[in-house]
């Protein structure tokens, strides 16, 4: 053996050394944190109990129910709450079903003894956690002599809709779609405690927000990045609202958020908790990433823990290995948990309130197309207000019948409308873009999920297709005003989001495959094509921004996400595709993404110590799952996202 070799040799040893040791650390930190975060919640829950009984004993209180949804937060609660002896009285689980149920299931006892009811219970047209919270249920009670009595409220969207929307606007005084829909949920479930003499709620708001459950607060990794994802999500949680609380007082009730406590979660958390303690990265793996059981296979390619758990979006599901995602520390602080390792969704997508779509609106409301274009047209040159869709609609009559017709009074804030500017009427950038109400330091505006300060603009538009007859000057597709393909310089799909201080262009890759996965020829091109033309997404060639009132455009970011659209009925196919992209073979590719951004971000040295240039991916199958499911919350995170 030369001396180069020996050498060589001795530097690859005292690297793998250095790589263990590393590895050794993250470790022993995984479990000092995951330790504390269990030691935390078990505190928390304490002084709420101690709360409780204070009151119990002073005849204020006659009454405990935790909001049970079988997600991670709840059972996490649950578990804790049998350490400590908390005596809870009800657990209330709401599950949204698409048809009208039938006299017998109507007058259903749901705590029913029957040890065949689970056999029979049938969770098809419900939302996952009708079976994730029965399932938990019946694993506490087989640890535990006393468990609490669960109750399972199953309303049609109709009885949701007509029970609960009108108190809801009037209590939270917005018209929202995402606001309203999820707060119904939560009414019902209020509603349902109120009536069973229930003073007391226990809810599991803020852990998303704490330990990054959302998928926009999953960034990526790497030293400079890590930094930025603490301080956005720190960011977050100082601007937090919570509807719980209101909607819980508006029934009478008392909640109670143990993920919220000031000094055991809050603080500590803005304070210690990093990405690394809250992320998992997802790893290549083979065979297309699932699971068979639930304790998962040691990886190779995971650097981050010596055994990484995949995810589970349904109960007795398989678990993929290849996805990112949150929560971490409170995954590895209870993991015998039913739900340690279920995907976070969101309200309306666990309850099954998903399913109050557009066809709904139109079936069950009889609001047609037309009725929709023609007030979405008169709201927005009346009172300048955005609506998005029929359910928007139905929620801002109500809140015409509610507060008035004026559709610029409020009960709590101020409304900017427009201001004339020399010949042009502009947005007062005090009020939202959307419905002109003041935001002050919330995160979005109610109404319409945008911030304070917000332009946002579809620019550019490409089709999202290769397009074999394209010149090597651009990109394989583009589209031009004259309707000519190839008569201009190719872009990609592009949205632009003007802040008070960044223009932020959004490069948006939609990539579809076949019933097997395949895109390699697809794939081929663009990385011929970005290669060819790195600065394919500059500004140079694209029409330019416009300033609103007052905001500033100073400095240019740029970010690239990517879109993997599979259209087999299976979910292996969007897998393979995800693997032909960012796999062995698609190298190429991810790095030809990377090149491009590293360009655009040395040209604004004001960009380049951001971390706004961020592959984020989304994996779906559009004919198992429409786009209101999976596309629709990433495209609104990812705009969450960047506007934080």
């Amino acid at each position: 053996m030369s001396s180069d070799d020996e050498h060589q040799l001795f530097n690859n040893k005292n690297e793998n050394e250095r790589k263990s040791e590393r590895e050794r650390e993250r470790e022993e930190r995984a479990i000092y944190m995951s330790n504390e975060c269990r030691q935390r919640l078990i505190e928390s829950m304490k002084k709420i109990n101690s709360k409780i009984i204070k009151s119990r004993n002073s005849g204020n209180s006659t009454g405990i129910a935790l909001l049970f949804s079988g997600g991670l937060d709840s059972c996490a609660i649950l578990e804790v709450a049998s350490i400590i002896g908390m005596k809870l009285d009800l657990l209330i689980t709401v599950v949204i079903g698409e048809d009208e149920r039938n006299e017998e299931e109507r007058n259903e006892n749901e705590n029913d003894e029957n040890e065949d009811k689970e056999k029979k219970q049938s969770y098809s047209n419900y939302g996952p956690d009708l079976e994730y919270s029965i399932h938990a249920v019946a694993s506490a009670s087989s640890q535990s002599q006393s468990q609490p009595k669960h109750i399972i409220i199953k309303l049609t969207r109709n009885e949701l809709i007509s029970q609960f929307t009108k108190s809801t606007i009037q209590t939270l005084a917005c018209w929202g779609r995402m606001d309203i829909r999820n707060s119904l949920v939560i009414s019902a479930a209020m509603n349902y405690a109120a009536l069973e003499g229930i003073t007391d709620v226990v809810v599991g708001d803020g852990g998303d927000e704490l330990f990054g459950g959302y998928e926009f607060m999953f960034g990526i990794p790497g030293d400079k990045e890590v930094v930025e994802w603490k301080l956005k999500r720190n960011a977050m949680i100082n601007q937090w609202t919570f509807v719980t609380t209101k909607l819980g007082n508006s029934y009478g009730l008392k909640v109670h958020e143990p993920y919220m406590d000031q000094e055991l979660f809050i603080d500590w958390t803005l304070q210690e908790v990093e990405r690394y303690d809250c992320i998992s990265d997802a790893v290549t793996v083979d065979n297309n990433d699932s699971d068979g059981d639930s304790n998962g296979d040691s990886n190779k390619n995971d650097s981050t823990r010596s055994k990484r758990r995949g995810i589970q979006s349904i109960y007795n599901g398989p678990y993929y290995r290849n996805e990112t995602y949150g929560k971490v520390l409170l995954r590895e602080a209870f993991p015998t948990s039913i739900a340690a390792y279920r995907r976070m969704d969101f309200i309306d997508r666990g309850s099954g309130a998903i399913s109050i779509n557009e066809e709904y609106w139109t079936k069950e409301h009889h609001i047609t197309d037309d009725e929709f274009q023609i007030d979405k047209e008169k709201l927005q040159f009346e009172n300048d207000i955005l609506i998005t869709c029929k359910e928007h609609l139905y929620n801002i009559r109500l809140y015409q019948e509610i507060f008035g017709h004026s559709l610029t009074k409020h009960p709590t804030k101020k409304h900017y409308p427009k201001i004339k500017n020399g010949d042009i009427m502009q947005h007062d950038r005090r009020g939202c873009i959307g419905c002109c109400f003041e935001i002050q330091d919330a995160m979005f505006c109610h109404n319409n999920s945008t911030s304070t300060a917000t332009q946002i603009r579809m620019g550019y538009v490409g089709p999202l297709a290769v397009n074999d007859k394209s010149d090597d000057n651009g990109l394989p597709w583009c589209i031009n005003n004259d309707g000519n393909d190839n008569a201009c310089s190719a872009d990609t799909t592009t949205t632009t989001i003007t802040t008070t201080t960044t223009t932020i262009d959004i490069t948006m890759f939609l990539i579809s495959c076949t019933a097997d996965g395949s895109v390699n020829r697809s794939v081929r091109k663009i990385t011929r094509k970005l290669k060819n033309n790195n600065a394919a997404t500059t500004t140079a060639t694209r029409p330019p921004t416009p300033t609103a009132a007052g905001i500033s455009t100073s400095t240019t970011a740029s970010a690239v996400v990517v879109g993997l659209l599979g259209h087999a009925r299976c979910d292996n196919s969007s897998k393979q595709m995800a693997d032909t992209i960012f796999g062995t073979n698609g190298r190429k590719f991810d790095k030809a993404l990377q090149q491009q951004q590293q360009q655009q971000s040395s040209s604004n040295s004001a960009v380049s110590k951001a971390s706004l240039s961020t592959t984020t991916r989304l994996e779906t199958q559009v004919e198992l799952y429409g786009p209101e499911q999976d596309f629709d919350p990433w495209l609104e995170g990812l705009l969450q996202q960047f506007i934080i």
